[in-house]
């Protein structure tokens, strides 16, 4: 039974009771961030062309310039709501500002995707200035996951994912075409979820092989029970935001959660409860670049498979 240390990965000596939280250095916000040119393919993977429409009525929108791409949107965007318009039969998105509020179809803001990868839609909201923690609403699904992706360094999109019955084969890697091996010649590597409601995570972001930056400070796993295969093959994954506000309390699978995820330097799993948990088989298997793991909140005595530090320390 693992408890009340985390483990200095590569060294002797164990740290008991270890403060720091995975939170430190949380990011600033979902653009900008660090996609190196030499990255962005010339290939698009997505067409916009279509995307837009002449006529909207907006209080904050700007018109629409010679070229045939929208304005940016003054003010800055403090909710979000995915619904349905009157009909019921059309998605429609409200943009809310400290000042009013914009309703927009959803296909004047689609975008083209080459695959359809699953996702219900994928939203181009490049043109509007996303307060860092707006708010979002889901009334399309019961279950439902929205998230904010990075793309070419300036424009961002909302993929969203939502069922009606939450199966795993519905939410299960759904992310991993967008960030999966370099043939896919994807654009972006930073996710944000915005707004979360499953209750079962297994594979959600597996194979996603370009993803460097997760950011979960807003993924409510209080209803998940499945874990596993989490993160697993998430090879340049470098840092995910958000561990020590994870709810665990439900979760009996972590096997293989972190297996693969080959640069990730340090886990902060101190907030983690494991009382639940049965199968931790190779949850950190071949994460080789791994130097500090805190453990400290580890309840392991109901599990019956732990080679959950297998290859941690070679």
């Amino acid at each position: 039974m693992i408890t009340g240390y985390c483990f200095n990965i590569n060294s002797t000596s164990y740290i008991k009771n270890d403060e720091r939280c995975c939170c430190r250095g949380c990011c600033k916000g979902c653009c900008g961030l660090g996609i190196n040119d030499s990255e962005v393919s010339n290939n698009k993977r997505f067409d916009l062309s279509n995307s837009y429409d002449n006529n909207r009525n907006s209080s904050h929108g700007g018109d629409k310039s010679n070229d045939g791409s929208r304005g940016e949107k003054s003010g800055v965007v403090k909710e979000i709501v995915i619904t349905r318009d009157e009909s019921n039969i059309y998605d429609k998105v409200v943009f809310k500002y400290e000042d009013g509020e914009e309703e927009v179809l959803g296909r004047n803001l689609k975008i083209t995707c080459e695959k359809e990868v699953g996702f219900d839609v994928c939203y181009d909201i490049s043109q509007y200035n996303i307060d860092d923690n707006v708010k979002v609403t889901c009334k399309i699904g019961k279950f439902y996951v929205i998230a904010i992706a990075n793309l070419d360094n300036k424009n961002d999109i909302i993929i969203c994912k939502t069922c009606k019955k939450n199966i795993n084969d519905d939410f299960s890697e759904c992310f991993s075409e967008y960030f999966e091996m370099e043939k896919s010649k994807t654009r972006y590597n930073y996710l944000k979820i915005l707004a979360a409601n499953i209750n079962d995570a297994c594979g959600i972001f597996e194979n996603c092989w370009r993803l460097k930056k997760l950011d979960l400070r807003n993924f409510d796993t209080s209803n998940i029970s499945n874990m596993c295969n989490m993160f697993s093959f998430c090879y340049d994954l470098s840092e995910i935001i958000g561990l020590c506000r994870f709810n665990t309390s439900k979760v009996d699978n972590m096997k293989s959660m972190f297996y693969h995820c080959k640069s990730l330097k340090e886990l902060n799993l101190s907030k983690f409860n494991t009382s639940n948990v049965t199968d931790m088989h190779s949850m950190f298997d071949t994460c080789e670049s791994l130097k500090f793991l805190n453990l400290s909140s580890f309840y392991t005595s109901n599990v019956t498979c732990l080679v959950c530090l297998r290859h941690v320390y070679h």
